[in-house]
């Protein structure tokens, strides 16, 4: 019997480990002896009766695999030939309560190859960095930063901007990425897409364009700028979408909801894989507007519904809009893996890289310069295990009594530390001012 290389990725966590399914990026949490059992599994093929009793004798415990699970998941296969397990073969397990407490690597890395920009959206979250000349990498640099993450455990990569069509070298970069079979999504404005760029992207299997438009009106040309040319945009979506599934982003700036609707039947009809619906980053918003956007989700979900858009993928995004729910029962959440993926991903799950290789837990750190190093100088590996910011976030526990008392707490740790630091000078003493739950709760 072996593991499934050509198909899983087994990551060994804190808390066990994780299986995950390299065609779809499905995430199966496991327990440490399923993952000490599977790596082993991973070095060669070997009875298994082999590898449990090397795993009984070790903890000291009965070891039952539930190996028919296993191979139905595709995780084993049968091997062509059984091997003795060799000693160097036997992964070196240390005890829980010496491992660091966060994930050994992030699951997902943004990157920022420029910020150069040919529109100035009213919402964007860059702020006066947006167009900053840094000086930029070349697509080898940034590959082989990226090369050496998924080696190390990075599921996908996403390639962010300003524009990247803007950036020199990008054509090269989504090669590079398209060749090594890296699961990439680029997010574009749309407006600067060549026709050697369109005829790579309808044919790659790797790399998702995602489109951002906010509405399919006067109202886009309101918050996104005069320099956007809805029809062009329409144009390269529809030429695009034509020969491949793409995804479309709206970020909900008060639209009215026949605007959104528009660009609903606009994803039926051009085989849009995925509509998102994403909350706007703003620290000087309150509560309300997260329960604006659920009010909106609710609308959209039911026109979608009544259209008949079966196969429309729908959604919304953004940091702590659960607390809009105010009878959520956050006992759901129980792992210590569910912990880390309910709450905020700062620095647990996700890194962001700008141009020049400096790195934040979120982009919203960018406002107050807060890095956590530079991985071109270092490595990300580095940067991820030493950086006294991520620390901080990771074992930053909230100060806030009406959070404590919240079910939600063990995920939620008082909801955004970037927006309790700009509004109460300390990420983990006040609960995020915008929390709906906190608001209402008394005493």
């Amino acid at each position: 019997m072996e593991f499934n290389n050509k198909l899983f990725i087994l990551r060994k966590e804190f808390f066990g480990g994780l299986l995950v399914n390299k065609s779809n990026l499905t995430r199966y949490e496991i327990n440490k002896y399923d993952a000490y059992f599977l790596e082993i599994l991973s070095k060669g093929s070997y009875e298994v009766s082999e590898v449990v009793q090397c795993i009984e004798e070790h903890f000291s415990i009965d070891y039952y695999p539930n190996v028919e699970k296993f191979i139905e998941m595709g995780v084993l296969l049968e091997g062509e030939k059984s091997y003795k397990i060799k000693k160097e073969h036997l992964p070196i397990y240390v005890e829980n309560c010496d491992k660091p407490k966060y994930l050994s690597y992030p699951f997902e890395i943004s990157i920022y190859p420029s910020l150069q920009c040919n529109l100035k959206c009213s919402f964007c979250f860059l702020g006066d960095k947006l167009n900053k000349r840094y000086a930029e990498k070349s697509a080898t640099q940034w590959f082989d930063l990226i090369k050496q993450a998924t080696q190390d455990g990075c599921l996908s990569i996403s390639i962010l901007g300003g524009e990247p069509l803007l950036y020199y070298d990008i054509f090269k970069l989504v090669n590079y990425l398209e060749n090594a079979k890296i699961r990439t999504s680029m997010t574009s404005n749309g407006l600067c897409w060549n026709k050697k760029m369109i005829n790579f992207i309808q044919t790659s299997q790797y790399v998702t364009p995602i489109f951002s438009i906010q509405s399919l009106g006067l109202f886009n040309r309101d918050v996104m700028g005069r320099n956007h040319n809805i029809q062009r945009w329409v144009s390269t979506v529809t030429e695009i979408s034509k020969y491949k599934k793409v995804r479309i982003n709206t970020v909900y700036l008060g639209q009215s909801i026949d605007d959104l609707k528009s660009i609903v039947d606009f994803c039926y009809k051009n085989n849009v894989e995925k509509y998102s619906l994403a909350y706007q980053y703003d620290i000087n918003s309150d509560w309300t507007s997260f329960k604006a956007l659920i009010d909106v989700q609710d609308e959209l979900e039911r026109y979608i519904r009544m259209s008949q858009y079966d196969n429309l993928n729908f959604c919304v995004e953004g940091c702590m809009i659960y607390s809009t729910y105010k009878n959520l029962d956050g006992s759901i959440v129980t792992s210590e893996y569910q912990k880390l993926t309910y709450g905020c991903e700062a620095g647990n799950s996700r890194l962001e890289i700008l141009p020049n290789g400096d790195s934040f837990p979120c982009i919203s750190f960018l406002d107050k310069d807060l890095s956590c190093g530079n991985v071109f100088d270092s490595s990300i590996k580095k940067v991820w295990d030493d950086s006294a910011l991520l620390s901080e976030i990771r074992y930053g526990k909230t100060e806030d009594e009406k959070c404590l008392k919240c079910s939600l707490v063990h995920f939620c740790n008082g909801g955004c530390p970037m927006v309790n630091l700009s509004k109460n000078q300390k990420m983990f003493g006040e609960g995020d001012p915008r929390c709906l739950i906190r608001k209402e709760r008394k005493g």
